[in-house]
């Protein structure tokens, strides 16, 4: 079963991809915490808070299905190192200009809003060259379960490391190892062979394609919702939890960084069965019923207010969420040729990072004007919402056609 687990690392250069990309993840989450702590313990504000996830995702609405365009155009590999320069470059930045000055709320914002946009080019690209590296259908497969798996092992680690490192050296030591992370990253990148560009020609490059592409597709069409309603109903969690840490069970940045943990402890574990046995399980069943756990872990722990319950709740949601995000995922790779990839994956982040920042600012509003613990009631009534129909409607889809379970899809 273990080497089945990880049979796509038997790849030399999927390998080195793939332990180059976690240790980067974890430097990227280890900023994220530090800055949200920063924002929250300078304004103590749930709108702030949330205005500043929102600068991290916002751009990706606007400049995904351009960088889905450039992904289908260019090498994906050289687009992919550039980014890695410029991510690592940002990160020095942030850790230079923190060394100078305390950092502010102005200055905090212009940094997620610039690692935003850059997160928004390479997010597409990424998951393109993933989806191509990979010829071999079953790797291919194995190889996005595991990238999901080194995302959520970054969401364990990188938490509860930023919130020690923060305690006792402070946010400069995070920002700096931040940016030494993505050397790993970007040597990986360099050994990789270089991969043509599957679509030279600039006169298909228009994104309507992919958009068609998806209208005429009615599994792409409910693997869409269901990336884009989990994505609103994971905002809360991203925004307000360091509010939960330190209101409601008296927390500091390292107990903040222990919740996120638990959550992505929860990741970890869905993502493991899923990379162990993804091939053997229905997907809509798995979308379905992720779906619907998250949203009553949603209303658990809006009724919760002790801490040693709060554990159980995270880690179940963390599962719960990926599963059904990564199944979708692993989905929709696999109806898609190649050279729409890069543009269908764009609008596929569009449609779960995107609507993110619209759940963030959603989640600010409703606990101003609601209580923190409304939001996540009113997450989790939606998200049941979204499993009831996922798993009438994707069980439809499957009994029509054999197209959540074959790659056989033409392009028209």
């Amino acid at each position: 079963m273990f080497r089945r687990m990880f049979r796509a690392l038997g790849q030399s250069d999927y390998r080195r991809y793939f332990f180059g990309q976690s240790i980067s993840q974890i430097g990227n989450w280890m900023q994220q915490i530090v800055i949200s702590w920063l924002v929250w313990s300078q304004t103590g504000s749930a709108w702030m808070l949330a205005l500043v996830v929102a600068c991290g995702q916002l751009p990706l609405l606007f400049i995904g299905p351009l960088a889905g365009i450039w992904a289908d155009r260019h090498a994906r590999r050289s687009l992919l190192i550039a980014c890695q320069t410029l991510g690592a470059l940002l990160a020095g930045s942030l850790a230079l200009l923190t060394l100078w000055q305390k950092p502010g709320i102005e200055m905090l914002l212009m940094t997620a809003l610039s690692l935003g946009c850059l997160n928004a080019v390479e997010m597409p690209i990424r998951q393109a060259l993933l989806g191509s590296l990979l010829k071999v259908r079953d790797l291919q497969s194995n190889a996005l379960a595991l990238n999901s798996l080194s995302f959520n092992t970054a969401r364990l680690l990188g938490p509860p490391l930023a919130g020690m490192l923060f305690a006792h050296f402070g946010a400069v030591v995070c920002f700096i190892l931040n940016a030494l992370s993505y050397l790993p990253a970007l040597y990986s990148l360099w050994r990789m062979p270089q991969l043509c560009a599957p679509t030279p020609d600039a006169s298909v490059m228009g994104i309507e394609q992919a958009r068609r592409w998806i209208r005429q597709t009615p599994a792409a069409r409910w693997l869409f919702l269901s990336v884009a309603g989990s994505s609103l109903g994971l905002a809360p969690f991203m925004s307000l939890l360091p509010i939960y840490a330190q209101d409601v069970f008296a927390m500091g940045p390292a107990g903040l960084g222990q919740l996120l943990g638990a959550s992505g402890l929860g990741s970890l574990l869905a993502t493991l069965l899923l990379a162990s046995g993804c091939n053997r399980w229905r997907a809509e069943r798995v979308i379905g019923s992720g779906a619907l756990i998250f949203g009553l872990s949603c209303l658990g722990f809006a009724c919760n207010t002790r801490v040693e319950l709060a554990w159980p709740l995270l880690i179940t949601a963390g599962a719960s969420l990926v599963a059904c995000v990564t199944c979708s995922g692993i989905a929709l790779q696999s109806l898609l040729p190649d050279a729409l990839r890069g543009r269908v994956m764009a609008l596929y982040s569009v449609a779960y990072v995107g609507c993110m920042p619209i759940g963030s600012v959603l989640s600010g509003a409703l606990a101003t004007g609601l209580s923190v613990q409304g939001t996540f009631v009113v997450a989790g009534v939606g998200m049941l919402a979204l499993g009831l129909l996922l798993a009438r409607k994707l069980r439809l889809v499957s009994e029509d056609s054999t197209q959540l379970n074959s790659g056989s899809v033409s392009l028209k």
